[in-house]
Parts: structure tokens; sequence; C-alpha cells
């Protein structure tokens, strides 16, 4: 704290997590190329994980043993480690192909 004569450096993981966030939401806002290329690219993580429950919202320690690390994979390993959730409408999940089938 600078109260105490602290220089008030904030963390760099907070501040690079927080970045990514905002890069990550404002570009799905805008419905951008970009934008469109993460959604792409979420729905192939989300297919990775092998879950139907949407894929930045589960534990990252839990999947990221068979998942190659990405952009994504350090912004969901940062909403996982801060506890944070993201909610995104129209986001790809996989079915359940027959009746009586889970997912991992």
């Amino acid at each position: 704290p600078s109260e105490y004569g602290g220089l008030t450096i904030r963390h760099s993981y907070g501040e690079q997590g927080y970045g990514q966030l905002r890069l990550f939401l404002g570009h799905l806002r805008n419905k951008d190329h970009t934008g469109e290329l993460i959604r792409i690219s979420l729905s192939y993580l989300q297919l990775l994980a092998g879950s139907t429950k949407f894929v930045l919202n589960l534990p990252y320690s839990k999947y990221s043993g068979w998942i190659e690390n990405s952009w994504l994979t350090s912004v969901w390993a940062f909403l996982d480690r801060t506890s944070f959730t993201v909610d995104l409408r129209n986001s790809w999940t996989p079915p359940l192909q027959r009746q009586g089938d889970v997912a991992l």
C-alpha cells in the first residue's frame, strides 16, 4: 500500500488476465471477424473438453491434462483461478447422441 511507502505495483498475472478477458468479451460483443474466430476456437475447445457444460465454467485443472495450451486456455485458467464465470448466449455445446449417453 502506498500509505506505508509501497510502490502500489499491481500483480502482473491479474493485469494480464483482466486484459485478456476484456479483449475476449469485447470482440464477442462487437461480433467482428476476430469475435467469430474466437467463437470457432471456443467451439473447438468445447469439443476437446468433451463436456456438455460450457467449457470456460468448468474446473480448468480437471481438463488441462489433455487439452493443448492456447490463448483461450489461458483465459480459462484465469477465470477458474479467480472463480469468475462467463455466460455466453448461443455458445455451442455438443448434444448427447443417444438416450442414456453421458458426457465426460
